[in-house]
């Protein structure tokens, strides 16, 4: 789902309430609203595992770059996964066959890849 700067979380709460998994495609580097973060921290919170992705076209979500809320280290922090290189229709699919076959989202989503950086 797309989230911006001014998303209040509505979105997301209703997404957790109806969903195995959410991937939220958040601005640049996977930034999302503070609300949202909240909203997503507490789907995590419940056991619904969520993605963060970027918009970009072709851009890699990062990993410690930025702070404050709904910054990548505040996803993180809070037990988001991070997509890395997927853009988010590539991570729904991953999230989707993933889940389907029993996997963990830290399995679907490493944090280091070889040969990654």
């Amino acid at each position: 789902m797309n989230v911006c700067g001014g998303d209040d979380g509505l979105a997301v709460e209703s997404a957790a309430q109806r969903s195995d998994g959410i991937v939220l495609a958040g601005t640049g580097a996977g930034h999302v609203s503070a609300a949202a973060a909240a909203a997503a921290q507490r789907a995590v919170a419940d056991g619904i595992p969520v993605v963060f992705t970027s918009r970009c076209a072709d851009g890699l979500t990062l990993a410690g770059t930025y702070g404050g809320p709904g910054s990548e280290t505040e996803l993180l922090r809070a037990g988001l996964v991070r997509s890395r290189f997927l853009n988010p229709a590539k991570a729904r699919l991953r999230l989707l066959f993933g889940l389907s076959a029993g996997l963990e989202p830290d399995e679907l989503f490493p944090s280091t890849e070889k040969g990654a950086s």
